[in-house]
């Protein structure tokens, strides 16, 4: 999307008032530490540290590793060649002004629809201003990285994100602070698991390769690695005995991992919060020096961008305190040849600086709550996966029950769903005499009450016992243990007998189906895949024919959807040794007052030429007649355009499928978006 006029103005602004510092101040620590050091690397190419202390230089003055030297060495070092310190200055602010260009094009990968707001929120900060050009620290570096590694990641290049995680980290040691909220995301859904490795590769080679050529050097080891800031993490602690003390800001990062462990399933919004809120939490429990601020900046302009006018003073109250306080007790700079380096309010003179402190504190604190509650506690998909997604599948015999609970397995993944089915609660094994009374489809003939129980514990997120039978034998095997995950599949004959059990779906579905091709492909299916005698099959048909009509069919009332697919012409189904071809089939679908498939059946009109018919049932239903046979790629392209907000529930690369079975999927991706709206409160 273009930048409006007024955001090109704001934009040049920013640009205009960076040019403005960099030309007109020079920065204490830019001064005394920071050119010096990297006006001394060409001297000293082999150890940097060591040959800037071996002159007298201050050990306090580079505590940076292999990522500081290659990012900002070439142009200060440039800049001072040909222009003395002002002009290596120059080429340090150029820097700078660089990385934070780079970092705002990562930003907007990553915002989508909110990236101009939290781009300029991050440009017109003061926080960024102050740090960067007054301050003049160099921490922008190890945020692009990090920054960085989180737009990968949400793109699903995960060799890459891992990588400049790895940077990141080999950067400043703090951008570690992201990684183990990092793992949580990929361990704690299946979905994500595969590509765990792939991100861990990356990043130990990213930093095995920045890291190892220096670490032999003895400069470098007693310039970053016994860096005096460390201890800054200690500062604030409490005491419980005469030589015990409770560190305060390990024990609230600590509290924040466990609470993203117990949360269990991370999509990339909560770990962007709780990443967020960890740097927060540096910012706010610590004497944190004034670049640490600008670690939790991105996140909490692009929180600030989603938010509303509470979030927006806060913001700034936060920001403009932060700075305010830093301006009475930190270094500035030499402005237009007047020097303006030193604090402005004396040591001695405690109650403004505590009056800022304080101020900025409550904000930031109120801030942090703001996006725990939010960006956590109100993430619609936080809400959505607190207990898994339900659907029930209900219908006869031989209708494509378990076909469809494959598709949905294709979209999810077979790692993140859990199948129950009914038929595992038949009350006998198949060679039990009870059968020559009863059918399959006779609810007395089954354990009712278990099968729902289960499915109710499974869709509270609670695993169960349960058995497996078996369709070969006909006999029913050991009790084994059935965990919830994202997808809860309940199917069979009696998955909508149960009003109360109905509630505790979020898509209930009933599988219909033409009486020639249900024979046809029950024929083929028991025949081929269960080892049944073709007579026998045709009996079974005819003797539960009576049940099925009485018991089965009456759940249709209770459906979301109803599937029922037809042959184009009876000789479709004419002979069972003859496979049939899809394309011979359509599909007719009945959708519950309140849906429509308007949208996706305009775009797959456009992208492959399918006819959809529309007419209403006398009771407000909505039926569809589908013909035509989509690609799974035509598929894949509907389903990116009608709920894109799914993707993060969906798998990592769910297989879409063609023909009918497509369309089907496609109808239950755009129920599950609704369900998922539901439960965030969107709907």
């Amino acid at each position: 999307m273009g930048l409006t006029r007024h955001h090109r103005v704001l934009f040049g602004l920013g640009v205009v008032l960076r040019l403005a510092l960099i030309a007109l101040a020079l920065p204490w620590t830019h001064a005394r530490w920071f050119v010096p050091f990297l006006a001394n690397v060409p001297g000293h190419f082999a150890d940097p540290w060591g040959g800037f202390m071996a002159v007298g230089g201050d050990r306090v003055a580079f505590p940076y590793g292999l990522p500081y030297l290659i990012a900002y060495a070439p142009l200060t070092d440039l800049g001072g060649a040909v222009a003395g310190l002002a002009g290596a200055h120059l080429g340090l602010g150029l820097t700078v002004l660089l990385l934070e260009v780079a970092l705002l094009g990562q930003l907007g990968r990553i915002a989508g629809k909110d990236a101009t707001r939290a781009q300029l929120l991050f440009w017109l900060s003061p926080v960024a201003l102050y740090v960067g050009y007054w301050h003049g620290q160099l921490d922008i570096l190890p945020v692009l990285l990090l920054v960085a590694a989180l737009a990968a990641l949400v793109q699903h290049r995960h060799s890459a994100s891992g990588a400049w995680l790895g940077s990141a980290v080999a950067a400043k040691f703090s951008m570690g602070l992201a990684a183990p909220f990092i793992a949580l995301f990929y361990l704690g859904r299946a979905r994500q698991r595969r590509f765990a490795l792939a991100a861990i590769g990356g990043a130990a080679l990213a930093f095995a390769l920045l890291w190892l050529p220096v670490l032999v050097l003895p400069g470098f080891r007693a310039m970053v690695l016994l860096t005096p800031e460390t201890a800054k993490t200690f500062s604030l602690a409490v005491p419980i005995g005469p030589w015990l003390y409770v560190y305060v800001l390990p024990l609230a990062y600590l509290g924040l991992l466990y609470w993203a462990w117990r949360v269990r399933r991370l999509d990339f919004d909560l770990l962007w919060s709780f990443i967020g809120i960890a740097f927060m939490a540096v910012v706010l429990l610590t004497p944190a020096s004034p670049g640490w601020a600008l670690w939790a900046l991105p996140f909490i302009a692009l929180h600030t961008a989603r938010s509303g006018t509470t979030g927006q003073l806060l913001f700034w109250a936060f920001t403009l305190a932060f700075v305010a306080l830093h301006l009475t007790v930190s270094t500035g700079a030499a402005f237009a040849g007047i020097d303006l380096s030193s604090p402005l309010v004396a040591q001695d003179a405690e109650r403004l600086p505590s009056a800022l402190m304080t101020l900025m504190l409550a904000a930031g604190a109120a801030l942090a709550v703001q996006m725990a509650r939010r960006g956590i506690l109100g993430s619609p998909f936080y809400r959505a996966t607190r207990t898994p997604l339900a659907i029930a599948v209900a219908g006869d015999s031989g209708t494509g029950k378990d076909t469809l609970v494959d598709a949905l397995a294709a979209m999810f993944g077979e790692t993140s769903v859990t199948r129950l089915s009914g038929d595992d609660y038949h009350s006998w094994d198949r060679h039990k005499p009870m059968w020559r009374a009863m059918t399959h489809l006779n609810p007395m003939a089954n354990d009712l009450e278990g099968f729902a129980a289960h499915a109710a514990d499974l869709a509270d997120a609670k695993p169960v016992r349960a058995r497996h039978y078996d369709h070969g034998s006909g006999r029913t095997g050991e009790l084994a243990t059935l965990h919830p995950r994202e997808l809860l599949a309940v199917s069979g004959l009696h998955a909508l007998w149960s009003p109360s059990l109905n509630t505790r779906f979020d898509v209930r579905v009933y599988m219909d189906m033409d009486e020639g091709l249900r024979r046809f492909l029950k024929l083929r299916r028991d025949v081929n895949q269960r080892g049944h005698a073709p007579e026998r099959v045709l009996e079974s048909i005819e003797r539960r024919a009576a049940d099925g009509a009485r018991f089965i069919a009456p759940q249709a009332a209770a459906a979301d959807v109803i599937f029922r697919l037809e042959p184009r012409h009876p000789s479709a189904v004419a002979d069972p040794a003859v496979a049939i071809d899809a394309s011979m089939l359509r599909l007719v679908v009945t959708l519950a007052p309140g849906r429509n498939f308007d949208r996706a059946a305009r775009l797959l009109a456009s992208l492959s030429g399918i006819r959809v018919i529309e007419s209403a049932d006398d009771d407000g239903r909505l039926r569809l007649l589908v013909e035509g046979e989509p690609t799974a790629a035509d598929i894949a392209a509907a389903a990116r355009r009608i709920a894109p907000d799914m993707d993060w529930l969906l798998s990592a690369e769910p297989r879409w499928q063609p023909g009918l079975s497509g369309v089907m999927q496609l109808i239950l991706l755009t129920e599950f978006d609704r369900a998922r709206r539901r439960r965030g409160g969107m709907a």
